[in-house]
């Protein structure tokens, strides 16, 4: 999405409501604007996208400010942004911003990282939820004050965003 396409948060509706409880991690999120998602939800480097998430990012995106938090290296980044591409979603310009630890020069699931990005973001975190495939990292995120839930590998990501978030319009 481009510049002047974003609807700034400020500019949106009421933003929607998060469950409290989200299998048994209190989110305590009030009202969303922000949702960040890790890289590996969306791509594998050996085997691609699959199909079904690039429509679920630019819904997401409809309604959410989208950030993406990798631990990816310089050599491993070329390729993901190439395969974002391909599959017709830009890692710079549909995301509103990509976080890579190198770039950070901090790793998930440190609190320095998730810091890094809370204060670079500039809104509560309450306000926020970070959604990742380790448990470690969701552990970690939630450490560190940034609500977040697990994606089991292999599950239904639409299903579970339309859940955590609320938003039955992700489901579709």
């Amino acid at each position: 999405m481009s510049d002047n396409q974003h609807i700034s948060t400020s500019e949106r509706e009421e933003p929607r409501k998060l469950k409290g409880l989200y299998k048994g991690i209190d989110v305590s999120v009030k009202s969303l604007n922000v949702v960040i998602i890790a890289c590996v939800l969306v791509i594998h480097i050996l085997v691609g996208i699959e199909p079904y998430k690039i429509p679920l990012l630019k819904r997401l995106a409809e309604n959410y400010d989208v950030y993406m938090l990798s631990n990816n290296n310089p050599i491993c980044t070329p390729r993901a942004e190439l395969m974002f591409e391909e599959a017709g979603f830009s890692m710079t310009k549909d995301f509103k911003k990509c976080y890579i630890s190198y770039q950070l020069k901090a790793l998930k699931p440190s609190a320095e990282c998730f810091h890094a990005i809370m204060d670079d973001i500039g809104i509560p975190a309450e306000n926020m939820l970070f959604i990742d495939d380790s448990q470690k990292n969701v552990d970690g995120s939630i450490a560190a004050g940034l609500p977040a839930v697990y994606y089991e590998p292999g599950s239904d990501l639409a299903a579970l965003l339309a859940e955590a978030l609320n938003d039955p319009s992700l489901n579709s």
